[in-house]
């Protein structure tokens, strides 16, 4: 009979690592730590749901495609923006590194006295000063454990220079400097016209 690949990895790792290498079947927390040493940006994906605005901070984000231009975001099935998304059009906004009380405050942790400023977007709003951001109507979603990877075909996106980057790193969040001398400003990069 066979075993899932996750027991079988378990075994191979419990058995040849090195240190503090441990069952992975075990030990979630060693996983969420080796986790936890990938540094990654940090994004608010808005959503409509009805007349009303949402947010939810992800930290799991990628490009998938340049052509067609698709991105990906994995969002936890408990989350309560989860069900907003599907079907949906949606748009990744890439904070900079002086907006961690925007993801605070969208990671299910309300901050007090925060001013948040939407701006119109071609299909759904997003976060003014925000480095980047991303339009994209609904591309496919895929269930995966107990997240769901929505695919977004990007049909809109602007950037600007001159500001640091929010990052996560070991839990918590810090700023990734821009090394770039200059830079051009709101750039369209692409158009749903």
């Amino acid at each position: 009979m066979g075993s899932s690949p996750i027991a079988a990895l378990s075994r191979v790792v419990t058995r040849h690592g090195p240190g503090r290498v441990r069952s992975l079947r075990k030990d979630e927390t060693m996983v969420r730590n080796c986790f936890a040493k990938f540094a990654t940006g940090v994004v608010v994906v808005s959503m409509r749901d009805s007349n009303k605005i949402h947010g939810i901070t992800v930290n799991c984000f990628t490009t998938v495609s340049l052509n067609p231009p698709l991105v990906l975001v994995s969002i936890d099935r408990q989350a309560r923006a989860h069900g907003l998304l599907a079907g949906q059009s949606f748009t990744i906004n890439v904070l900079t590194g002086d907006q961690a009380q925007l993801a605070v405050h969208f990671s299910g942790h309300p901050q007090d006295n925060l001013a948040i400023v939407w701006l119109p977007g071609y299909f759904v709003p997003r976060l003014a000063g925000a480095l980047a951001h991303l339009e994209c109507q609904p591309w496919d979603a895929y269930d995966v454990a107990d997240h769901t990877l929505y695919v977004g075909l990007v049909s809109a996106c602007a950037y600007r220079s001159g500001a640091s980057a929010l990052g996560f790193f070991e839990s918590r969040y810090v700023q990734i400097a821009e090394d770039n001398e200059g830079g051009r400003s709101n750039e369209r990069c692409c158009d749903s016209d």
